[in-house]
């Protein structure tokens, strides 16, 4: 979806530009928010994940602009999914990647507290979180 929206994106209108990068920061950060409101509910210091996830999907999404450097019109229908499937899976390492080490760092975190205080409610659904 993303080639045929900016086909008519012209770089010199910056009422474009400001539409495309609140749109792009919406985008990358509405899944992120949506995950880290269930993670609350569980993890109190769960608020790294949003920077974290978002850094995660900004950086996987630049390997889907790594096929148009090697695609041109008398490539192959076989290299172009060859291609494109290779930057899949980029953008899916990528993204575990980042997203690993995050849950990882809030897991610690929350066992740090856990063993600090012993409140097991750190670590259980609040209700004030459900709301």
């Amino acid at each position: 979806m993303i080639p045929s929206a900016l086909a008519d994106f012209r770089l010199d209108d910056p009422f474009a530009i400001v539409v495309m990068a609140f749109g792009a920061v919406l985008l990358l950060t509405s899944i992120p928010v949506l995950q880290w409101r269930v993670l609350r509910c569980w993890i109190q210091p769960a608020l790294f994940w949003i920077p974290a996830n978002v850094a995660g999907w900004a950086f996987g999404i630049l390997w889907t602009l790594t096929p148009s450097l090697f695609i041109d019109d008398r490539t192959a229908p076989g290299a172009i999914a060859a291609i494109f499937v290779t930057s899949g899976l980029r953008m899916a390492f990528t993204v575990a990647a980042i997203t690993a080490f995050a849950a990882r760092k809030v897991i610690r975190i929350a066992r740090l507290l856990l063993r600090e205080d012993g409140d097991v409610r750190k670590m259980q659904p609040t209700r004030e979180s459900d709301a």
